[in-house]
């Protein structure tokens, strides 16, 4: 599997949030397929080689943010009132 640098990944989460509007923790599978479908019919789409990287980069992130490890769950139910209500169902979308 390709790495995705660190900057790039970052530049496409921030690109993914924008495109969908929501916070992370609301992000669902549909999301996912919705922007790589847009970056795919564009006037420059991506190459399928391209794409797995991206859904790969995406998908890490959501593992990230789900790991129980890292507290992020509890984090954002105390702060914002809402956990990553997508689950693993995200990370599970793009690794299929």
């Amino acid at each position: 599997m390709r790495r995705v640098p660190a900057m790039v990944g970052c530049q496409l989460l921030e690109r993914f949030q924008r495109f969908t509007g929501e916070f992370p923790w609301q992000w669902r599978p549909a999301d996912i397929d919705d922007f790589l479908a847009d970056l795919r019919s564009g006037e420059k789409p991506i190459s399928l080689k391209t794409l797995r990287s991206y859904s790969n980069a995406v998908a890490m992130f959501c593992s990230f943010l789900t790991h129980p490890g890292y507290g992020w769950g509890e984090f954002c139910e105390r702060t914002f009132g809402d956990f990553m209500s997508f689950s693993a169902a995200v990370v599970v979308d793009c690794k299929r």
